[in-house]
């Protein structure tokens, strides 16, 4: 369910590829996707969005009040700068942000596949058990039964 504008979707887009920026071939956070991932996850709970939509609108008026510009419209050392301030000012809202981008982007099979990351569960293909030893039931052998038998005592 979008709960962004436009406007507040190509905010996110920039702020979260600011914080994981494109490096190589490797594109940034935004354009893999982590903000419409943030922006679902958000609009399930609605102190979530009001705190989120409040954090975004710090993040803009930061820029507006520091630079007369839209964050979008700021080079990258300008934008760190309106980030830093908003870590500031907001920790818990920059908490949330950095942690759910990080989720969102390391999430991505596409990301992982780059990383070279098998995006399954690490069994059966991940561990190896070494071979049962029955002899470590021995003392509970030796102990006998610790329980009584019901039902059959006829």
């Amino acid at each position: 369910m979008p709960i962004l504008t436009d406007t507040q979707r190509s905010l996110l887009v920039a702020v979260v590829d600011r914080i994981i920026p494109a490096e190589g071939s490797a594109p940034g956070a935004g354009r893999m996707g982590a903000g419409e991932a943030l922006e679902a996850e958000v609009a399930t709970s609605a102190s979530e969005r009001r705190s989120f939509l409040d954090g975004l609108s710090a993040i803009g008026l930061a820029a507006w009040r520091t630079y007369d510009r839209a964050f979008v419209d700021l080079d990258g050392s300008s934008q760190d700068e309106v980030l830093r301030a908003v870590e500031s000012e907001e920790p818990s809202f920059f908490s949330f942000l950095v942690s759910r981008t990080y989720r969102a982007y390391y999430s991505n099979p596409d990301v992982l596949a780059a990383l070279g990351i098998d995006a399954r569960p690490p069994q059966p293909l991940g561990h190896t058990l070494p071979p049962f030893d029955p002899s470590l039931l021995a003392r509970a052998r030796e102990r006998g039964p610790i329980y009584r038998k019901v039902g059959d005592e006829g």
